[in-house]
């Protein structure tokens, strides 16, 4: 499970895009590759 709370052994392979927003209300992009 990643930081994020994603459980990343229920996601197929691939490519994502994570956007996420932080306490200060700024909007973080973030990839995640996942290669099985």
């Amino acid at each position: 499970v990643s930081p994020d709370g994603i459980d990343v052994r229920k996601l197929i392979a691939g490519n994502y895009v994570l956007k996420i927003t932080d306490r200060n209300g700024a909007l973080n992009t973030q990839k995640l590759v996942i290669v099985r």
